[in-house]
């Protein structure tokens, strides 16, 4: 993925949840952006549109897969003079276990998610269905699953993004 489809991406994951709550479904106004939605249910959708922007986030930046990212507790975070993720052998697929440095930007926005919260809870909730949340955030991003060269973009190739953009 080029920078600016993750752009758009990371966009269209903070809006969606909040936007498809309001979205009218049936009759005459179907598809406005009109339903009338309490602010306490916005306040949640707005923070599940930021988690998941933030799931994708992590997953382009670190290179995790999702089971390693699923298991990540707020204890494996630090945030000392170089941030970084230590992946417990247990939760990593060679079994080896490692170390990965955050960026700065990425470190930041972790270190607000987990504000508050115990040691022992997961960082991000990592649905089992991130693959068909991800589908209707590349539609909702105007992007096509597809490229011209038959590659598709799901969870796996951010995996791959986050290589190719680590080697420009």
């Amino acid at each position: 993925m080029t920078e600016d489809e993750l752009t758009r991406l990371l966009d269209a994951a903070r809006r969606r949840p909040v936007e498809d709550a309001m979205t009218i479904r049936t009759g005459p106004r179907k598809g406005e952006i009109a339903a009338n939605v309490s602010d306490e249910r916005k306040a949640k959708l707005r923070l599940l549109g930021r988690e998941r922007a933030l799931i994708y986030k992590t997953f382009v930046l670190t290179g995790l897969r999702a089971d390693e990212l699923r298991t990540l507790t707020i204890a494996d975070l630090s945030f000392g003079d170089v941030p970084f993720i230590k992946l417990r052998h247990s939760n990593e697929k060679s079994r080896k276990g490692s170390t990965i440095a955050l960026r700065s930007d990425l470190a930041t926005e972790l270190r607000e998610w987990i504000k508050g919260r115990d040691r022992s809870e997961a960082v991000l909730n990592v649905p089992a269905g991130i693959l068909r949340i991800m589908n209707r955030d590349l539609a909702a991003a105007g992007i096509d699953k597809t490229d011209a060269d038959g590659c598709v973009i799901h969870v796996h190739a951010l995996r791959h993004s986050f290589g190719t953009h680590l080697s420009k």
